[in-house]
């Protein structure tokens, strides 16, 4: 029998609740790493993360059980820093976005300038500035 890892998990207690919906159902589960989760609780990302596995013939069965059970999280992509051209009035803070005034100024770390300034120790800006709204939740940065 062919066992495919329909979902991972961190931690080995997730994967259990998992796997109590799909054995209800008369799907035979395994969970690989479980163990090593659970005696070395930091090597889960190193291994990949606890994971469910089904057996092949019962993959499609399983995962719309899951998917109907709403225990399939959903994937949420990083937020994109979109660069947007200065305004004439470079005083005017708005979100570009949604026109909001509620934005701060993020700092972002310049990795070429803390390299520069380890080695030359001189005072090198450290910092690259975007903006961040507070109502949209969306960045931005001036070209």
């Amino acid at each position: 029998m062919n066992w495919i890892t329909i979902l991972t998990y961190t931690y080995p207690h997730e994967a259990h609740l998992a796997k109590s919906v799909l054995e209800a159902e008369g799907i035979p589960v395994f969970i690989k790493d479980e163990l090593t989760a659970q005696v070395y609780n930091f090597y889960s990302t190193a291994i990949g993360g606890v994971k469910l596995q089904v057996p092949e013939s019962d993959f499609q069965s399983a995962y719309e059980l899951l998917k109907a059970g709403d225990l399939i999280p959903e994937i949420k992509a990083e937020p994109k820093i979109e660069k947007v051209t200065k305004a004439k009035d470079s005083k005017n803070k708005s979100c570009p976005f949604c026109g909001s005034a509620e934005v701060s100024r993020k700092k972002q770390l310049n990795i070429l300038s803390t390299i520069i300034f380890m080695i030359l120790g001189a005072l090198f800006p450290l910092f690259k500035s975007t903006y961040h709204c507070h109502d949209c939740k969306k960045e931005w940065k001036y070209n």
